[in-house]
């Protein structure tokens, strides 16, 4: 269990130097310390501190268990500030840290927030139009068909697609996204230099174009099993719902999907054959109240239901600019969207999000064919 702090502003507060930065980057080699960083934050005041603690000190901290004061002083044998970053030279990665400012504000929230993210590529989105698309890598034709239409249409329509890179379903949701020119994310199980699987390396570098290749690992670090359920709660923190295409009964996206309960996310599922093993899993999902999709449209109407909440936020203030110009420009007798992004100078794949914010917000809808009309509030 997470060990977080009642005050956290001295964490919140914090910006880590360089020398900081080092000392984190050996830390994070811990599993012991990734679940109690924060608390261990709060009572040492930095991660030099933390590395360099003795065996009293770290006894001192509240909630700290033996086994992981024990795990905590093994680092320094294994770990030295800095380490592993040699391995991403000439590599176009960024740590982002906790504190950093462009931080994914809900995965800071979940109970077991990672400290340190390997980042190659642009991790900005928008929360409330993500959806995490996870399923088996054992799978068949009905799973890659369908993981590749929801990821395509949904990046179509402006959602960022997010998954564990992996085969089958996983990297056929990110190749949908792409073939829509759409933001994807992929979350790894290992270090971020690490290329698994390997005949992934192209898929990886177009996501990296479109979209970040995300890790908490450190560089090196190999696709070992008690990764991927580490990896599988961030997708779930990164996603406002998670859709399970297909899985069996022991699956890791039935995990996620457990993540994505624990943290108030939507829950989704495909339904499959029933007499087809791989597809057990995501039918009891079903069964257990998860909402059965058949279709990307069925997701709209799963969003529009999620962000009923926001009703209120929605109609009180005057749109910012940009979205009530491209209102103005969509008219009441409505406008194709290859017409819109000629008119407002705004590349396509930004376009298709705004639009179906606004289209979920109840300013437009979409009339077939690509083409909008505005309606009355």
């Amino acid at each position: 269990m997470n060990d977080k702090p009642q005050n956290d502003s001295i964490i919140d507060e914090f910006i880590p130097s360089c020398d900081e930065l080092n000392y984190l980057v050996a830390l994070n080699g811990s599993e012991s310390f990734k679940r109690h960083f924060r608390i261990l934050f709060s009572h040492l005041k930095s991660f030099e501190k933390i590395y360099n603690a003795t065996e009293n000190m770290l006894k001192g901290v509240p909630g700290l268990a033996k086994m992981s004061v024990n795990a905590l002083l093994r680092i320094r044998g294994k770990y030295k500030p800095g380490m592993g970053m040699d391995r991403l030279q000439g590599k176009n990665v960024r740590l982002m840290t906790y504190w950093d400012a462009d931080y994914p504000k809900k995965l800071r929230e979940i109970e077991l927030p990672p400290p340190l993210l390997y980042v190659e590529g642009d991790i900005k989105y928008d929360f409330d139009l993500s959806i995490g698309i996870v399923g088996t890598r054992r799978t068949g034709n009905y799973g890659l068909d369908q993981a590749q239409r929801f990821g395509k249409k949904l990046a179509q329509l402006g959602f960022t697609v997010i998954s564990g890179g992996a085969s089958g379903i996983d990297g056929r949701a990110h190749t949908g996204a792409l073939e829509s020119d759409g933001k994807t994310f992929a979350v790894f199980g290992c270090g971020i230099d690490m290329l698994f699987p390997q005949n992934h390396g192209k898929l990886f570098s177009r996501i990296a174009e479109n979209g970040a290749l995300i890790s908490e690992f450190p560089p090196g670090s190999p696709p070992e099993p008690f990764r991927f359920p580490l990896r599988n709660r961030i997708i779930a923190g990164m996603s406002r719902g998670v859709l399970v295409v297909q899985a069996p009964i022991k699956s890791g996206a039935l995990i996620t999907s457990e993540y994505a309960m624990e943290m108030g996310r939507e829950v989704m599922a495909v339904p499959g054959p029933v007499n087809n093993p791989t597809s057990e899993g995501s039918n009891q999902l079903i069964c257990d109240g998860a909402t059965m999709v058949q279709s990307p449209d069925d997701i709209l109407n799963v969003y529009k239901l999620m962000l009923q909440d926001r009703k209120e936020e929605i109609k009180l203030p005057k749109l910012e600019e940009g979205k009530q110009k491209i209102i103005e420009t969509i008219g009441w007798e409505g406008k194709h969207i290859d017409d819109l992004t000629h008119e407002l100078e705004i590349p396509v794949n930004v376009l298709s999000g705004l639009l179906l914010r606004l289209h979920l917000d109840g300013y437009i809808k979409e009339v077939g064919g690509k083409r909008y009309v505005r309606i009355a509030p």
